[in-house]
């Protein structure tokens, strides 16, 4: 009798392993056919056989609080200036000369990128001319030297018929004033101070550290290489470490 129960016992278990197998293999496929999302991060599985990645928010607009200030001066300039003023952006390079081994330059290296993007920010009074990395025009303008760039159309030249795009020159248009310069300073601890009270190394600290940052820059008009203005700006920003 015991032999009896013993094997009738057998497949009853068997049948729940295989119950237990098939639960786990349908989770498995409905988790699949979804976009699982872990510890409350969203995920998304871009395709299948893939890990999936983790969902950040949407790409935005970068806004500083300058905005309302570039927009305003920009109303300034259409209002008082007829036409639109030609402007390019030259060197804006990193001078403070601060740097370190772990974390590289201290400094942004896209002084001129920056000076870029602000203009933008002026709206239609100006046109900005491209003079920081014209390599792609300059390469295409050698191209049109040999006679290998074209259109995919046959152009008049002399009486012929060619497939290259001939040029004439003048095309590119000249700008009214440039802006080059560089951030010339960086203040790691101008002034620093604190509190800091506990028993046991348990307890309360908080301190502040102020630093600055300065920038050089100066607008030269492109004809005559004269310096109209020169502006030397710093700023001053103050962190704060609050802690047990």
């Amino acid at each position: 009798m015991k032999i009896n129960k013993l094997h009738s016992s057998a497949p009853r278990a068997a049948v729940s392993r295989l119950r237990a197998f098939g639960a786990a293999v349908s989770l498995l496929a409905v988790v699949g056919c979804t976009t699982p999302k872990t510890f409350g991060i969203e995920t998304q599985r871009l395709a299948p056989g893939e890990v999936p990645v983790m969902m950040g928010p949407s790409v935005r607009d970068n806004r500083t609080p300058m905005e309302a200030a570039l927009a305003c001066y920009g109303d300034y300039i259409s209002a008082t200036r007829p036409g639109r003023v030609v402007i390019g952006v030259g060197e804006i390079k990193d001078y403070t000369g601060k740097y370190s081994i772990s974390e590289g330059n201290a400094v942004t290296q896209g002084g001129s990128l920056m000076v870029y993007s602000a203009l933008g920010k002026l709206g239609d009074a100006i046109t900005v001319a491209e003079r920081y990395d014209p390599s792609i025009a300059e390469r295409e303008l050698g191209y049109t030297d040999r006679r290998q760039l074209g259109d995919g159309n046959a152009h008049d030249v002399n009486g012929q018929r060619v497939p290259w795009l001939p040029y004439f020159g003048g095309t590119i248009t000249g700008s009214d004033y440039f802006i080059v310069g560089g951030i010339t300073e960086l203040n790691y601890n101008i002034r620093s101070g604190g509190a800091e009270a506990g028993v046991n190394n348990i307890g309360f600290k908080a301190r502040t550290f102020n630093q600055s940052v300065s920038v050089d820059v100066r607008i030269v008009d492109s004809r005559t290489l004269l310096v109209v203005k020169s502006v030397s700006l710093t700023k001053q920003f103050t962190g704060y470490e609050v802690g047990l």
